[in-house]
């Protein structure tokens, strides 16, 4: 079986379906929930608490995930395995500082992400979380001159009988990036981007998102991702099922341009 968005939207409603059947009284706001901070690429309206620092690790495929999987190992040998590593500290407590670099796969370069991400409201204290991010990608190419591009974006977050977190953004990149992307193309892109968090237990999540163009140079397609994700006291990890490799704000921005079957991945998070 082929995964598209309409078996996300149906995994994920029976995932739903744990919720009414399931008596512990657990909530997004309770620890360890409450420190997770993005679903997979896209944000919360939340940062990492003052004097902590916040590891992440991640990997997509190229290849899609049903082309020879035993033989390609999910797609991992097949190649050109994007790979994107952050680090986030910080420094007050609705206050972070990121830096992130991702290697270029398809791409002539290298992406480092510098940014500074705030929490204005808090659903404790307001009805809902609401985060501003703003900061500089620098694109490190060998062939050609280095560039670099602005984004800036806001992120609302809401929390649903405790066990549902939903969050919309919007993200806006001076310099967006993608495979199809050409001189003649605009230089920007505008983004919405959304995902829903469903509590299924004490330590597991099911996580979906999504993010396209709506100005500015689109890649073509959504970008969304899938999957189940386990939370332990300091650390996640998460499997991805997803139609992009791209986990950089700069492809985010601009949507998705991978013309295949779903691409596996996996996201993890340490908490220090």
């Amino acid at each position: 079986m082929r995964l598209t968005p309409i078996t996300i939207a149906i995994t994920l409603l029976l995932g739903s379906r744990v919720l009414t059947y399931s008596s512990e009284d657990i909530s997004w706001t309770d620890k360890p929930f409450r420190n997770v901070d993005r679903a997979f690429a896209t944000d919360f309206a939340r940062t990492v608490s003052k004097g902590a620092w916040m590891f992440s690790i991640d990997h997509r495929a190229s290849e899609a995930l049903d082309d020879e999987p035993l033989q390609n190992f999910l797609g991992f040998d097949s190649g050109n395995l994007k790979i994107g590593m952050g680090l986030r500290y910080g420094v007050e407590d609705r206050i972070d500082l990121g830096i992130a670099r991702y290697n270029g796969t398809f791409d002539a370069f290298d992406v480092y992400q510098f940014d500074t991400r705030v929490r204005m409201l808090n659903e404790e204290d307001a009805a809902f979380d609401l985060g501003f991010r703003s900061g500089l990608s620098w694109y490190d190419e060998t062939e050609k001159s280095d560039f670099s591009g602005f984004f800036g974006g806001f992120t609302l977050g809401k929390t649903l009988r405790s066990r549902i977190h939903l969050t919309l953004g919007i993200l806006h990149h001076t310099e967006s990036t993608g495979q199809g992307k050409t001189e003649a193309d605009p230089d920007h892109s505008t983004a919405l981007s959304g995902s829903i968090n469903i509590l299924l237990g004490e330590r597991w999540t099911l996580t979906a998102e999504a993010s396209g163009s709506i100005d500015g140079y689109d890649a073509g397609r959504t970008m969304w991702a899938a999957g189940p994700r386990l939370i332990t006291k300091g650390h996640s990890f998460a499997i991805v099922v997803s139609n992009s490799q791209n986990i950089s704000l700069d492809g985010l921005a601009a949507g998705s341009d991978v013309d295949s079957d779903p691409l596996f991945g996996f996201t993890i998070t340490r908490r220090m």
